[in-house]
Formats: C-alpha cells, sequence, structure tokens
C-alpha cells in the first residue's frame, strides 16, 4: 500500500511538473515533447522528464523535510549523463513550492561548453548545485532553450 501511495504521489509530482514545464516553455519546446519519460519504471537511472535535447529532470516529493537529499542529486546527475544533458531536480515536500535545482554551470552556458561542444561538466566546481524558485528555473531553461 505504502509502495502504491509513493508511486501515485510521484506520478501526480511529475504531472505536475509537466504542467509547469509546458505553460512557461510551451511555446520554444514542442508541447507534445514535453512529458513523464514512463520507461523509468522499467529501467534504472532513467530520468522522468526530459525537456528539448537539454534538460534531464529528476522530480522527487516527499511529505517532509526541508532541503533536497544528497542522493536525488546524484540520481539526476546519473541519469543526465547517460542522455549527455543538463541534470535538473525538481523537489517539493508537502504543502511547499517546487524548488528546482540545477548545477551552477547552468547560469552561464559559455562555462558549460568548455572544451566540448556536446556534452557539459560531469565533476568540479561547475557541477555545484544552486537551488531556486519555479520562475528562475524556468528563466535559466528558456536561456538554454
Amino acid at each position: 500500500q505504502k509502495m502504491a501511495n509513493s508511486r501515485t504521489k510521484g506520478a501526480t509530482a511529475e504531472r505536475a511538473i509537466v504542467k509547469t514545464l509546458r505553460d512557461s516553455l510551451g511555446d520554444i519546446v514542442e508541447a507534445e515533447t514535453l512529458k513523464r519519460n514512463l520507461t523509468q519504471y522499467q529501467q534504472k537511472d532513467c530520468t522522468d522528464i526530459i525537456v528539448g535535447e537539454l534538460f534531464a529532470v529528476e522530480v522527487k516529493h516527499y511529505k517532509s523535510g526541508n532541503w533536497y537529499r544528497e542522493d536525488w542529486w546524484q540520481q539526476a546527475c546519473r541519469s543526465a549523463t547517460l542522455l549527455r544533458m543538463v541534470p535538473v531536480l525538481a523537489w517539493r515536500y508537502d504543502r511547499q513550492p517546487f524548488r528546482w535545482t540545477m548545477p551552477i554551470y547552468s547560469l552561464d552556458r559559455e562555462y558549460a561548453l568548455v572544451d566540448d561542444d556536446h556534452d557539459f561538466p560531469r565533476e568540479g566546481n561547475g557541477m555545484a548545485p544552486i537551488t531556486m524558485d519555479t520562475d528562475t528555473a524556468m528563466m535559466v531553461m528558456r536561456e538554454w532553450l
């Protein structure tokens, strides 16, 4: 029962994030490409939502807490690495707004693509996570798309 409830809660959170992404980015990313990645249930380290060809979004919604857990960020980074995308962690606790965590390089595209135009930093200072509200996250993603 508990597992089914947490899966339902997760799916509900993913649908909310898809709606936010469609509302905020639907004019620059084909709305129908912004959807839940249902293979995540069959495959390990598979991201929840893909935005364009750039962002791999991991979504978490838990009952209580005040900050993201390190293993959530590690999971987001692993799945993004497999796709050669920028990791994004969208997370919240009950009765709180979503917050978004991305690597600090996401604020400056020039910094991100230092020596390879087809991949992003996977370690070092550029991977330092920064957390922002939804409006800021949408602004950062718009800049890249």
